[in-house]
């Protein structure tokens, strides 16, 4: 008898391994998922969700490989963080409707601390939205009315577009999984790079000024260095970035590429879907570290330059001519200073110009 009872208990053990063994691999399998469906969603320059949306973003919730059915019972992947950092992903289930198009794709962004503490006491509802969620596309500029949801739903369709979702239904954490860490670098590096990705809808313009004492920096280089010590580091697309502007122009004119355009800047608090564009120089009179020089202003050939690549940007983004302009315009501060004739590049923007070079070291 005592044979037999042992006979049953190694009977419940292996079930017990195999159904933990079977719940690892359909995990791993729905985390690849997820991190496929991010990173599409980063790459594909038609859709944009406003940066200032993914800043404030408490979690992402992201199911993948939905049945195009209107009511489903699915597997996904959560990810939420307290500052910056990201806690390893929990797997969830999401049960509800989706609405009248159903997506292949679902990704619910949790706004609020209430609905992250929700989610890790092991469930959330999310509601049918009383509007859409923002994107580029129809809410460029996002105010604090729309950042106040608790929760914002979007929907990846076949066709590659990131649309707003109706999706409405529950998201049950598996605690079954809960004590398991889940670790992947593919998941996280997608994760990273959905979170700092931005479509552009403005050009901050801003001077370098002096990163030591009396010193401009040489080039990229010297600013990214100088921007490592400050912590301005971000990743994004499968690399880490320090230098804070998407460009920068050398005092001869030639244009140097900072992070690429679709990653969020760290050169203006607020504004870092905008584009940032630094030439070399300081052009501040009252922050001059050598009183007795004459101020510098930007040479010609940093002007042609930043002209031309501000139209090229602005053709390139649809970004309008309001959209262009100085740091000092935003923030507290004279960057890029008194001696910089942004009256004279707006002029030339509406008339046109040519010249920019733009190399790549």
């Amino acid at each position: 008898m005592w044979r037999r009872i042992a006979g049953y208990a190694l009977l419940l053990s292996c079930a017990g391994c195999l159904h933990r063994d079977e719940q690892e691999g359909t995990d791993k399998i729905v985390l690849a998922d997820a991190a496929i469906a991010l990173e599409r969603i980063s790459r594909d320059p038609q859709n944009g969700i406003p940066d200032s949306v993914l800043n404030a973003a408490k979690c992402v919730i992201t199911v993948p490989s939905l049945r195009r059915a209107k009511y489903v019972n699915a597997r996904g992947m959560a990810s939420c963080r307290e500052t910056s950092e990201w806690h390893p992903p929990t797997p969830i289930t999401f049960t509800g409707r989706l609405g009248r198009q159903p997506p292949a794709v679902l990704v619910v962004l949790v706004m609020t601390d209430k609905g992250a503490s929700a989610l890790s006491e092991a469930e959330m509802h999310i509601q049918k939205p009383k509007r859409k969620a923002p994107l580029v596309s129809n809410t460029p500029l996002v105010t604090q009315y729309d950042l106040a949801a608790e929760d914002m739903a979007y929907g990846l369709l076949d066709t590659g577009i990131l649309v707003s979702s109706e999706a409405a239904g529950s998201i049950h954490v598996q605690r079954s999984s809960s004590n398991r860490v889940l670790r992947d670098a593919k998941y996280k590096a997608a994760l990273q790079s959905f979170v700092n990705t931005i479509m552009p809808t403005g050009i901050v313009i801003h001077h370098t000024a002096f990163i030591a004492s009396d010193r401009l920096p040489r080039g990229k280089k010297d600013v990214d260095d100088y921007h490592e010590q400050r912590g301005f580091e971000i990743y994004c697309f499968g690399h880490v970035y320090h230098v804070a502007y998407h460009y920068l122009i050398l005092p001869n004119g030639t244009v140097q590429n900072g992070r690429p355009e679709r990653c969020g800047g760290a050169h203006a608090r607020g504004y870092n879907s905008y584009l940032g564009i630094s030439i070399i120089g300081d052009f501040s009179s009252r922050d001059n570290p050598k009183p007795n020089d004459k101020p510098q202003k930007p040479s010609a050939k940093q002007l042609e330059a930043l002209v031309e690549l501000c139209r090229l940007l602005r053709q390139k983004y649809n970004i309008p001519l309001q959209h262009v302009v100085r740091h000092s315009d935003i923030a507290s501060t004279d960057c890029p200073g008194d001696q910089f004739p942004f009256n004279e590049v707006l002029g030339r923007l509406q008339a046109g110009s040519t010249g920019a070079k733009v190399s790549e070291k």
